[in-house]
């Protein structure tokens, strides 16, 4: 019986490389929604944030800090949706490796 190790082709050792770090690189950029939806709750966040410091000072009344409060906390909602759908992209990418983070070969 031939190991057939010995007669891998270069060529497929390095596609294989590759596609390990093509997979990787996917895994640690975040997609077009979660960006968005991460920057508009850090938007919405900072909004709130000023809003409640002037409500504890009396310098605003309630109207502006529960509209303040509302946009946050739709934008927590949103994040929240888009961080469980990221989650579940990384864990798709994840799968498509190996146990041992190498890409299986066929030969």
């Amino acid at each position: 019986m031939t190991n057939n190790l010995v007669f891998v082709n270069p060529l497929l050792v390095v596609l294989g490389y590759y596609e390990i770090m093509e997979t990787r690189r996917r895994a640690m950029i975040n997609s077009q929604e979660y960006e968005a939806a991460r920057h508009t709750h850090s938007a919405a966040l900072h909004v709130y944030t000023g809003v409640a410091e002037k409500y504890r000072a009396l310098e605003v009344g309630d109207d502006e800090y529960f509209a303040a409060r509302k946009i946050k906390d739709a934008a927590d909602a949103a994040f929240d949706i888009a961080f469980n759908a990221e989650a579940d992209r990384m864990e798709e990418i994840v799968e498509e490796e190996t146990d041992d983070g190498q890409i299986e070969l066929e030969l």
